[in-house]
């Protein structure tokens, strides 16, 4: 159906209802017999024993190095904000909030950097050194991801490497000769970690530069720094994080390395990722830096996994994901399945990938696969806008709502995505494509009911396809009036499809 944009008003002030009610979601009721542990910022002190409000810890290192066993409750007080640091989840315990007001927070970035006095001039014309950050840079591998400024206002475009075959180094973001570091920053709020060797004589630094024709420091209310790091690292099995805010990591905000019954509900994620992933790699043909940062990530099998009622935007990589490649990462005929789970009334906006599952790097012959996976009543608007389009160019045209994309692999049944909002994409709404049919015969792709699709008239739709001859490559659909035609064999028809005059 072709419609006026303004069509578009009632739908996104539904949304806009939904993101109010999940950053107002309640507190979980604790059962009465249950152990309980407490942590504040504000009114907590390390030398509690953590057992009630009032005598609540106060630093989530005080909380990692103590004893919590499977069944204990670990609530945060709201109103408090923890930076720098993170936690790791124990098996069987639940992580919630407790008190009144705004979420208890945490975030990546170790300070406000709007400090005039922290930003100092550099040899080079409009560039400033910042001197708060102390060893941060010094780490191994230690980065910042991105630098998000007035709370969001704006955000600075990262300087990554691209490696000619001469081995002259470029800037990947702008193309231009990058062989002198911060020195060759040359665009308003471009920034560049000096932390890397970039040839014979150059001595790194291990600083943070930001190109500003004013200092920083007066320019900004506010500048936070996506340090490389997770907030959340689950750790083991039956864990529920709920109805906590993270913000300003460089890597992921809430990750595992495989996990089953894990469930994350009522958090608000934002401003996640942007750290280096890896540089030059002979090994798989890559001569350029990338990137990368997810909200809420599995990374690995799973059974169980649940990510429901979140407001989860700008992340550099995607909003939700379940994910694995089997032969990168291990042995090729090791079976790996992730099994149950489901993405449901979650908010999703600006975000490369707003969902993204899959399994791949397996043969034809492993059994893998992914099953039972419900995408159900979630409000995904602006997929690729964004924080996320400070990726160099080889990383743009690839951004969609869902991504599920395997040439070897993504085995999957009983996919089921329904009643979701797709709206105001920049590049594709859907590229879902696999390669292998299950055991009975059946194709590995997701069956559509009642959602909403929103593109303008001729954009790219994207690709719901089977690709078992690899050589075919596969065909991007464009948005038009036969777009119900493309849908016909997995949707059960009660999908709209609006067309943006």
């Amino acid at each position: 159906m072709v419609v006026d944009p303004s069509a578009l008003t009632s739908t996104r002030a539904a949304t806009d209802a939904k993101i109010a009610d999940i950053r107002d979601s309640g507190n979980m009721v604790i059962p009465s017999v249950s152990k309980v542990f407490y942590v504040s910022s504000v009114n907590g002190n390390d030398s509690n024993d953590g057992t009630s409000p009032s005598k609540a810890w106060k630093s989530l290192s005080k909380l990692a190095s103590s004893s919590i066993t499977a069944g204990s409750y670990v609530l945060f007080e709201r109103g408090s904000l923890w930076r720098n640091v993170g936690f790791a989840a124990k098996s069987g315990v639940t992580y919630s909030a407790y008190g009144t007001g705004e979420k208890p927070t945490i975030y990546g970035s170790p300070e406000n950097g709007a400090d005039p006095s922290k930003w100092i001039k550099t040899d080079t014309m409009n560039v400033w050194k910042y001197t708060g950050l102390g060893t941060e840079l010094t780490m191994t591998n230690g980065d910042v991801g991105a630098l998000i400024f007035n709370d969001g206002e704006a955000w600075a475009t990262k300087a990554t490497l691209e490696w000619k075959e001469d081995g002259t180094i470029y800037n990947f973001i702008t193309g231009g000769l990058f062989v002198n570091g911060y020195r060759d920053l040359n665009t308003d709020l471009h920034f560049y970690c000096d932390n890397r060797n970039l040839g014979s004589g150059y001595t790194p630094t291990n600083a943070l530069y930001l190109y500003s024709e004013q200092n920083p420091g007066e320019r900004f209310n506010s500048i936070e720094f996506n340090i490389n790091r997770s907030a959340i690292n689950i750790t083991g099995n039956n864990i529920v994080i709920d109805n906590i805010c993270i913000k300003y990591t460089g890597s992921h905000a809430i990750c595992s390395n495989g996990s089953n019954n894990t469930k994350v509900t009522n958090c608000e994620i934002g401003w996640i990722g942007g750290c280096i992933m890896s540089g030059y790699s002979e090994m798989v043909g890559r001569n350029y830096d990338t990137r990368f940062g997810n909200g809420i990530e599995i990374f690995g099998a799973c059974d169980g996994f649940t990510a429901e009622n979140n407001y989860v935007y700008q992340c550099y990589d995607t909003g939700i994901t379940v994910q694995y490649n089997i032969g990168q990462h291990g042995d090729a005929s090791m079976v790996v399945n992730q099994k149950n789970i489901i993405y449901r009334n979650n908010v999703l906006e600006n975000n490369f990938y707003q969902i993204e599952y899959f399994l791949s790097g397996y043969p034809e012959s492993n059994p893998s696969m992914i099953e039972n996976f419900l995408i159900e009543g979630n409000h995904m608007w602006y997929a690729t806008q964004g924080l996320c389009n400070t990726r160099g160019p080889r990383d743009t045209g690839w951004g969609a709502h869902i991504k599920g994309v395997s040439d070897d692999g993504n085995r999957a049944k009983n996919v089921v995505i329904k009643n979701n909002i797709f709206a105001d994409q920049k590049e594709r709404v859907i590229h879902i494509v696999s390669n292998y049919n299950n055991a009975d015969g059946s194709d590995s792709l997701p069956e559509f009911s009642g959602n909403l699709f929103v593109a303008k008239y001729n954009s790219t739709f994207g690709a719901i396809q089977m690709n078992n001859h690899r050589e075919n490559g596969v065909k991007h659909q464009k948005y038009t009036l036969d777009i119900v035609n493309y849908m016909k064999a997995h949707s059960d028809g009660t999908d709209r499809y609006w067309l943006l005059q």
